[in-house]
């Protein structure tokens, strides 16, 4: 897995700075990993599985790169060094991705 793709998943999993709310039965959650928990396992019957395109994909990644360089919480050195990446994926790293995926939401 790339460095680029390290990063990007740092900063998917964040913890978040304020409650979410489950919108199925209004539990508060503390971030979107507890909230995805949260409905995993009260309310795995209303879940639908989603399947991302190669395209969606990038797209995600791509905006989770802008929102790494607009943070103030790296090093210049890592944010250097990842505005000199360019998004583009492998079959391996789709694949990856796919298999990650769906792990997490199961």
């Amino acid at each position: 897995m790339s460095f680029e793709l390290k990063l990007t998943f740092v900063y998917i999993f964040q913890v978040e700075q304020e409650d979410i709310t489950c919108e199925l039965c209004h539990k508060k959650c503390r971030s979107q990993g507890d909230l995805k928990r949260h409905k995993t396992v009260k309310h795995k019957n209303n879940m639908q599985e989603v399947k991302l395109s190669d395209g969606e994909l990038v797209s995600f990644v791509e905006i989770a790169k802008v929102k790494l360089l607009e943070s103030s919480i790296y090093p210049n050195s890592l944010v250097n060094e990842l505005k000199s990446y360019t998004v583009c994926f492998s079959e391996t790293d789709l694949s990856t991705l796919e298999d990650i995926y769906g792990y997490l939401i199961k």
